[in-house]
């Protein structure tokens, strides 16, 4: 039976089963089973339903009035044994929900979610660096400034590696590091041609994992991820380049920095920085993969990507077409894609025109042919 309510909602989301990186299109809404309300899950690839209490889950950061999105998690409940437990429980799973309508019914059904103990149960008095990050971080909300980008402009980039390692660790569980000493070499001469020359590029480090996954995505504190399935896909290394050269881009405007103020919150943040907790990174982690920059961010990391390539002297126009050519493959539905390179927010069509415009540069090969085959033999 539904829940009291005008209309029924239903919402699309991202479901994360807590035990891989992955994560499935979702549709939720909002029901009682008996006298207890809950969360219906109906996973589309599939049909599978599930249902989650909302007693039994929590928020990554408390819902208040203007809320638009949710990450909920399902609680393990005392004594679980994950190892010992049933493969098709899914305690510790992820729910991610970008639907105001929905939140919005989620705070009234769920009041716990939303209270200001909960708010700010994670704050710790006495932790001075915590303290100011959430004292100036409010200032910035209250005179409407950009704040994510501004905290986390605040804090020092040694966290932000720090922060970025355990998030890279958790988000690339499951999935080998792939570490041919021939194709890193190549890799490694692609990554210095691709910052010299600015001092704001140094730094920057990439890996490729061995993933099924066609994308690329950039890590808070420098560090950005290939699939081997997108250095496979690519048609030359110009496009990969390109690809790179975007990530770099979104790191230079601290993009995923400003999610991960975004996603946790001040509060949560606070907590994260002074102990480190697990799940709180593995949460975001997993989000940060999904996420779908706005139409600004999209734009300022391909304005960001063709200043890094007019510097190394490599075309842009083979990022559009790799562009055109992966959406082909993948549709523009993002259903396969989870964010990075391959957003679909804004359209791709709309990137490959910007693109396309840029003022054209001289340019050379990305890399010989030579490099190009061992980076694609990298994880062999």
């Amino acid at each position: 039976m539904s829940m009291p309510s005008d209309i029924p909602i239903e919402a699309r989301a991202r479901y994360g089963d807590g035990r891989t990186a992955a994560s499935h299109p979702a549709l939720v809404s909002l029901a009682r089973a008996g006298d207890r309300p809950g969360i219906v899950i109906r996973l589309e690839a599939t049909g599978a339903e599930r249902t989650w209490m909302l007693s039994e889950v929590s928020v990554a950061t408390p819902l208040h009035g203007s809320s638009n999105e949710v990450l909920l998690r399902r609680a393990l409940p005392k004594g679980f044994d994950p190892q010992a437990g049933d493969a098709n429980v899914d305690y510790g799973a992820t729910l991610f929900v970008h639907d105001r309508r929905f939140v919005q019914a989620l705070i009234a059904a769920a009041p716990h979610l939303s209270t200001t103990r909960e708010r700010w149960r994670f704050a710790r008095p006495g932790l001075a660096a915590a303290l100011a990050t959430l004292l100036i971080g409010g200032a910035i909300w209250a005179f409407n400034l950009n704040p994510s980008r501004t905290v986390a402009n605040l804090v020092p980039q040694t966290t932000w590696e720090s922060v970025g390692g355990q998030m890279l660790a958790s988000v690339t569980k499951g999935h080998r590091e792939c570490t041919g000493a021939a194709g890193r070499a190549a890799l490694d001469r692609l990554m210095r041609r691709l910052v010299e020359g600015d001092y704001r590029s140094q730094g920057y480090e990439a890996k490729v994992v061995e993933w099924d996954l066609l994308n690329a995505f950039a890590m808070p504190g420098r560090r950005l991820v290939l699939t081997s399935r997108l250095v496979e896909t690519a048609a030359s290394a110009d496009e990969i380049a390109g690809v790179l050269a975007h990530e770099i881009g979104h790191g230079l405007e601290r993009h995923p920095e400003a999610a991960i103020v975004r996603i946790l919150g001040l509060a949560t943040l606070a907590k994260v920085f002074a102990s480190g907790v697990g799940d709180t990174f593995s949460n975001a982690s997993l989000l940060l993969v999904q996420l779908r920059y706005n139409r600004d961010g999209e734009r300022e990391a391909d304005l960001r990507a063709a200043e890094i390539l007019k510097r190394a002297e490599i075309s842009v126009d083979p990022l559009a077409g790799f562009l055109n050519r992966m959406k082909r493959i993948t549709g523009d539905s993002g259903t396969e894609p989870l964010g990075g390179i391959l957003s679909t927010h804004p359209g791709i069509d709309e990137r490959v025109k910007a693109i396309e415009a840029m003022p054209k540069h001289r340019s050379r090969p990305a890399m010989s042919e030579a490099d190009l085959a061992a980076l694609r033999a990298i994880c062999k």
